[in-house]
């Protein structure tokens, strides 16, 4: 029953991915969000039909605690967080902007701050792009620096983050040296710098070939 569930939860993920790519073709006007809620509840649903899994369990499992835990964070410091952030976003597009302006090539450390403001690579991009190509900086640069739109991790505030703290059984996160009381000192801060450090001159390498 349980490599059922998983293969349950794949179907589920199949129909979410073919949904969104087939999208144009198949004449539906339903958004990611929506089709994500959808699929994932009705997977639940058979998953509870064919697996007979107790309802009266599901508040007991780590996951759930988790997700509950994230719940907590998205309505109650992201939303905070995001509210006062967003009232600076021209600040922090002009100090971007200026940045640019004198360092083009530092466009990756302007991505990887924006993007740990902002919680949003999506709002990164549309707000940063634009400005580096009005500048003048090329499209391999922007390309090869986007991954660094993915600081996202950088504070404990994040719900993904959250929500994988809580789902942590290694004990890592309670370590006094890595526990967030300084809100970046957790587990996943090293490893995603390091990742990011990586990953930025290896994006422009590829970006010589992509363009």
């Amino acid at each position: 029953k349980a490599k059922l569930s998983v293969g349950i939860f794949l179907l589920a993920v199949l129909f979410i991915v073919g949904m969104l790519l087939f999208k144009t073709q198949i004449g539906h006007t339903l958004g990611s969000r929506d089709i994500i809620i959808i699929a994932m509840l009705m997977s639940g649903l058979v998953t509870y039909w064919v697996c007979r899994f107790p309802l009266s369990g599901i508040k007991d499992t780590p996951v759930f605690g988790g997700g509950m835990e994230s719940l907590i964070v998205v309505l109650g410091i992201v939303w905070m967080s995001s509210t006062i952030i967003g009232a600076h976003i021209p600040e922090i597009k002009t100090s971007a902007t200026h940045l640019l302006e004198q360092y083009p090539a530092l466009l990756a450390v302007a991505f990887f701050c924006v993007s740990a403001l902002l919680f949003s690579q999506g709002a990164t991009s549309a707000l940063l792009v634009p400005v580096a190509a009005s500048l003048g900086v090329d499209a391999a640069t922007i390309l090869a620096s986007f991954v660094a739109c993915s600081a996202l991790f950088i504070t404990t505030v994040y719900p993904t983050t959250a929500f994988a703290i809580a789902c942590d059984d290694t004990g890592s996160y309670m370590d006094r040296k890595w526990n967030g009381s300084f809100v970046i000192n957790h587990p996943f801060f090293i490893p995603g710098i390091l990742g990011l450090v990586a990953a930025v001159p290896v994006g422009f390498l590829f970006a010589k070939f992509v363009l």
